[in-house]
């Protein structure tokens, strides 16, 4: 094939090719570069990537006039930035497009952080940030670095402590009245219940800590009331599972995302995990010639064993053949752009939130939580009692289960409908 003066194509893009090179070849901090892209190849980026990146690094450097390592600063990065959408809006051939600018600050974020040049801005520290450290220091020490309660917990007395400051200057100073009004304050912004009652246990475990470390008065952790949470309510929190197996039926193709989401899909309704159970899963976990999976509970740290269901295993092996990216990562689900790296914690409510919602799909619940509330009804509906079912959930005890009895209509009407006139 031929261009209008003759010259082939493959020749002319051979051509360019060579002078790209040559370009990036004779651009300054060759070396740091080239340091840089191997490191994104080591994390799984494709090839035609990091070409792209290689050509958007040079620019970054002409941009900041950087010749050598320096450190730059927030500012001064925005100007040069800037300065370089000006150039290409005013190129009358060139399209910029509004993602344009975001995407080179990405870039040069990722290059100058790798060098270590990029001047970090000291943020303000959370109000009785010191003390909010040494408790998470503490719960991280008594359950374990992976506790959830530690990212829970984080969050709820990171508000509740922004919100006090405003109202006293040190931890000492405040009172239950002001708990009970931030509570209340809550209560009126719409959070639900039993929300409110998590909040309540994080600020009870605080101030038994803070209690101890001598912050506080003990009364204060006694003081702290949580909500009623009716008992009586029959509405199923999740779908029903006959809406489940529309769910999972509905996951098609074989593109990443959908070979990724049915198993995420699989392992929360058939075998009722937690979200970051289903995170913390690692290739390790599954031995393929027992048919064994090794779940580890996100209470308690506890390690369980299931049977590898065969839709489930056939799901996990279509994943791992042709879903999941190469990287030296050992977790089981793997985001799907580099760098390949374990899913966010905000990422699987989403999806499947997404995914009923798309299907018509009725639930309270809207999230992970959904499809392990429907896995524990249908195992009630088919004849476990509450202590087998608390086992296979991962529970110490019945309390966390009993909410399910409530659900078993029938079987409560067999009790209610039974005579006692023959024993009597």
């Amino acid at each position: 094939m031929y261009d209008r003066r003759g010259v082939t194509v493959s020749n002319q893009y051979s051509a360019r090719k060579d002078k790209v090179e040559a370009r990036l070849n004779a651009a300054p901090l060759r070396s740091e570069r080239e340091n840089f892209l191997s490191h994104l190849r080591k994390q799984g980026t494709p090839e035609d990537h990091v070409r792209i990146l290689a050509t958007r690094i040079v620019e970054i450097n002409r941009l900041l006039d950087m010749t050598a390592v320096r450190v730059v600063d927030a500012t001064e990065l925005d100007r040069a930035i800037e300065k370089g959408m000006d150039r290409l809006r005013a190129d009358p051939v060139r399209k910029v497009a509004p993602s344009s600018a975001q995407t080179l600050r990405v870039t040069a974020r990722r290059w100058l952080r790798f060098n270590n040049c990029l001047a970090v801005m000291d943020k303000p520290k959370p109000p009785f940030n010191g003390i909010l450290f040494e408790f998470l220091s503490y719960i991280e020490a008594t359950r374990g670095p992976q506790s959830s309660s530690i990212n829970t917990s984080q969050g709820q007395l990171s508000h509740f402590m922004e919100w006090a400051a405003h109202r006293r200057s040190q931890l000492s100073d405040v009172s239950l009245n002001d708990i009970d009004d931030w509570i209340r304050s809550k209560r009126q912004a719409g959070v639900q219940p039993r929300s409110i009652q998590s909040y309540c246990c994080s600020l009870r475990a605080f101030y038994r800590w803070a209690n101890v470390e001598g912050w506080t008065e003990q009364k204060i952790a006694l003081g702290i009331k949580s909500p009623r949470i009716p008992k009586a309510d029959r509405t199923p929190k999740g779908p029903l599972w006959a809406d489940v197996r529309r769910l999972i039926d509905s996951i098609t193709g074989s593109s990443r995302s959908a070979l990724r989401f049915k198993v995420i899909v699989l392992l929360s309704s058939i075998y009722g995990l937690r979200n970051v159970e289903v995170r913390r899963l690692t290739l390790d976990d599954f031995n393929w010639e027992s048919a064994i999976m090794t779940v580890r509970r996100a209470k308690g740290g506890r390690l369980q064993q299931f049977p590898i269901q065969y839709e489930v295993g056939e799901a996990i092996l279509q994943y791992l053949q042709h879903g999941r990216p190469k990287s030296r990562s050992r977790t089981l689900l793997l985001s799907i752009r580099a760098p390949f790296r374990e899913m966010h914690g905000c990422l699987l409510p989403a999806m499947i939130r997404d995914r009923l919602k798309s299907l018509n799909i009725e639930s309270q619940y809207r999230g992970v939580h959904a499809l392990r509330h429907a896995c524990a009804t249908e195992l009630l509906h088919q004849g476990s009692c509450l202590t087998d079912i608390a086992g296979f959930l991962g529970h110490k005890t019945l309390t966390s289960v009993g909410i399910y009895a409530k659900l078993d209509e029938s079987s409560l009407r067999m009790v209610a409908d039974f005579s006692l006139g023959g024993l009597l």
